[in-house]
């Protein structure tokens, strides 16, 4: 019995050695374990640690199984976020290429650009080579949501990625314009180029400008309407559903164009003309069928526009703008030499300043010179082509020609005039006193 006894004590005694010594071993492995080829561990009061944790100031977390997270993106209640290369919680920006595993995770998740004729740059390289994320101070990343950078620019991200290059991005039915670079767009923008600048200031390259609110919100046509009216800064502008070269809610520039049942220009920098205004060289026509036959303008010319934006035609204070390209109020007759009946001034559209030419107004008839300006107290010396004699028609002080006289009757425009005792004539209908 005392053997047994002294054997148990002896075994006993080993047994909390060995226990001394299994707690020791763990004591000892405290604090991290594993490699960066294996993985990572982290042991606390004997136990691996499971969750977040914050070790040292920096937030890691660890799977179920002790495991840290190390270079990937973990949803934890719905919401996303990156334990970077070190293990580390990170926060701010983050850059993926095209060869790391959480790009070809997030692949088919890739921001919709909804139109490849809207995008800043070729559609197939928009996330070619890389995405980019975004993740809070908590660690969280943006997912549909606007971002405010420390810069103080606005980026989107749809899913996770942030998206970019287009210049008519739909977010819940709203339009905006996002740079190469994410950066939302306001103001003036213009397609295909590089740079911005501060409003259309016209040419060739320049024909598709669009507009974002300060909100960045675009200015778009609504659906089914060929195009809507805005006022920025003063300035009315006309923006259309798609101009000629296929491009969506830009501005229309250099055109003479009827909208709805009036005429309009917007010039190279899309700006409504206003007052007598000088259409460009080769400013496209549009609509105006019933008023010219042309498609562009021929050399610049100068045509009325009311204060509203309208084309107007008619007498308008010493000038006359013409109704339609082929004015029948108009005979072309060029000061001196021979009138030929039934040879109308010929424009390009309605509204252009008229040049030597007599205009009918009601029952008056009047001349306008070379300049555009109806002359005054003054006389043409005119050859009619049917009867090849040559009189003198007299201008009062009003511009308008004599009528209602009599023969021998002494009128005073400038210079004394006799009327003529044997000729009565009409110029386009209106019956004028000839005077020798």
């Amino acid at each position: 019995m005392k053997k047994t006894t002294k054997m148990a004590a002896v075994l006993a005694a080993m047994s909390v050695m060995v226990i001394g010594a299994v707690s020791t071993t763990m004591a000892a492995n405290e604090g991290w374990n594993g490699n960066d080829d294996d993985g990572w561990t982290y042991v606390q009061d004997g136990v691996k640690v499971k969750g977040w944790q914050q070790i040292n100031g920096v937030w890691y977390y660890f799977d179920k199984s002790g495991n840290m997270a190390q270079d990937e993106l973990v949803t934890i209640s719905g919401q996303t976020y990156y334990l970077s290369q070190s293990g580390a919680m990170a926060t701010g920006w983050q850059r993926f290429e095209s060869d790391h595993d959480i790009y070809n995770e997030l692949e088919d998740d890739f921001p919709n650009n909804h139109d490849d004729d809207t995008t800043v740059i070729d559609d197939f390289y928009l996330y070619d080579d890389e995405i980019w994320l975004y993740f809070d101070e908590h660690g969280v990343a943006a997912e549909d949501k606007w971002v405010k950078s420390d810069a103080g620019l606005w980026y989107y991200f749809e899913n996770l990625v942030m998206a970019r290059s287009d210049y008519s991005y739909d977010i819940e039915g709203n339009y905006y314009g996002l740079d190469e670079n994410g950066a939302m767009m306001v103001g003036w923008v213009r397609d295909n180029e590089d740079s911005r600048n501060d409003r259309p200031t016209g040419g060739d390259d320049t024909k598709a400008w669009y507009y974002y609110q300060s909100n960045g919100k675009q200015v778009v046509v609504d659906g089914g309407e060929k195009g809507k009216w805005k006022k920025i800064d003063g300035t009315w502008y006309y923006f259309v559903a798609e101009n000629s070269n296929g491009k969506k809610n830009a501005i229309l520039t250099s055109t003479y164009a009827k909208i709805d049942k009036d005429y309009f220009y917007l010039n190279d920098d899309g700006k409504m003309a206003t007052g007598v205004t000088k259409v460009a060289k080769d400013t496209v026509i549009t609509g105006a069928s019933e008023v010219t036959t042309k498609e562009k303008v021929g050399d610049a010319i100068d045509v009325y526009f009311a204060g509203n934006g309208k084309v107007e035609s008619g007498i308008k204070g010493d000038s006359y703008y013409i109704s339609k390209a082929i004015d029948t109020n108009t005979q072309h007759f060029e000061k001196k030499g021979t009138i030929v009946s039934g040879k109308t001034f010929v424009g390009d559209v309605k509204g252009q300043l008229a040049k030597n030419c007599f205009v009918k107004d009601g029952d008056n008839l009047y001349y306008i010179d070379k300049y555009g300006e109806m002359i005054k107290n003054e006389s043409l010396e005119i050859e009619f082509d049917k009867t090849e004699e040559t009189y003198k028609i007299v201008f009062g002080s009003n511009g308008k020609a004599i009528t209602g006289k009599d023969a021998g009757d002494k009128v005073k425009a400038g210079k004394t005039y006799t009327v003529d005792d044997a000729v009565e004539t009409e110029i386009l209908g209106v019956k004028i006193n000839v005077f020798k």
